[in-house]
């Protein structure tokens, strides 16, 4: 045997086909791989050794020996098979063999799911009616027909696909912008993270206040998280108006206002208040938040990890 080796290694150089496990098992498959070899070449069939099928080496079988054995050990290729129990074997066709899922999966690397597919769940469809701009309008501050009409005819209807972008960090964006059906969020992104710290559903603007307030370039992202229609209103237009409409200049103002008072509430609550009680709140306040949001978004912006997160929800339950 050990000659028959030398005059292998000779003719065809050192095997050095990767065998995917290490060890003491990796030696004696190696091992058994190379009696079988032997013994196929010399014709003592006989003298093979009884290799159970989760650990005979499948380096020398071709395609259709393969899947005959996977058959035979009751895999009948119709299910699916888990992505951790795919082998790539160096057999003549150069395809991907599917390895039958066994008990001694010890032997096999396992797959490694990332965050998001590991906290995630089914996200709901939106089926939220699509919010007129003048209903927009009327719930920040009540204006005279006339005067919504004018700011109306200002008003530009844009249909944005998911994962588009608003706004970007560090550019400046004055015009305003109004979700009439969608959702979006807004992060800032730090190293290898991004901290959601704002939500915006129907009804709500997306607007980066630095830009709006000092012309300034805006410090966060707004993307959207699902495909939406928005009402865009340019800032010059608007100032136009508020020059011309007193009513226009007072919705602006109290435009301003709101928005400021939101994000207070938003800040505050954040300095005494648990990550429970954040928990709570947002589902009292927002509970479809989370069939429409990644919860690895609605961590960050409840200011705790997914893991700490997916405690939370099932202490609840």
């Amino acid at each position: 045997m050990e000659k028959h080796d030398a005059e292998h290694d000779r003719s065809h150089g050192p095997d050095t086909r990767p065998h995917g496990i290490g060890g003491t098992d990796g030696q004696r498959m190696h091992g058994l791989c190379k009696q079988q070899h032997a013994d196929d070449h010399t014709g003592e069939k006989a003298r093979s050794p009884q290799i159970p099928l989760r650990t005979r080496s499948l380096f020398h079988l071709t395609q259709t020996e393969c899947e005959t054995r996977l058959k035979k050990s009751g895999n009948n290729q119709k299910k699916p098979i888990h992505k951790s129990c795919i082998v790539r074997l160096n057999n003549p066709t150069g395809k991907v063999i599917p390895f039958p899922p066994q008990p001694s999966l010890h032997l096999i690397r396992k797959h490694r799911t990332t965050l998001s597919e590991r906290y995630s769940v089914p996200l709901k469809r939106n089926t939220n009616p699509t919010m007129e701009l003048q209903e927009i309008l009327n719930a920040i501050y009540r204006i005279p027909e006339a005067s919504a009409d004018r700011l109306a005819s200002c008003s530009v209807r844009i249909d944005r696909p998911k994962g588009c972008r608003i706004l970007e960090a560090g550019k400046v964006e004055t015009d305003l912008f109004f979700i009439a059906r969608g959702i979006a969020r807004a992060y800032i992104p730090t190293g290898d993270r991004e901290i959601t710290f704002w939500i915006g559903q129907e009804g709500t603007a997306i607007v980066s206040l630095r830009s709006y307030v000092c012309n300034g370039a805006g410090y966060e992202s707004v993307e959207l998280m699902e495909d939406s229609s928005l009402y865009r209103l340019r800032r010059n237009d608007l100032d136009t108006l508020y020059r011309e409409d007193i009513h226009i200049a007072n919705w602006g103002r109290k435009f301003a206002e709101s928005e400021f008072l939101r994000t207070e509430e938003r800040l505050i609550p954040l300095l005494f208040t648990t990550a429970s009680e954040r928990y709570e709140l947002l589902l009292t306040q927002h509970p479809d938040l989370l069939q429409r949001m990644p919860l690895e978004c609605l961590a960050t912006y409840l200011g705790v990890t997914p893991v700490s997160l997916s405690r939370i929800r099932a202490k609840r339950k």
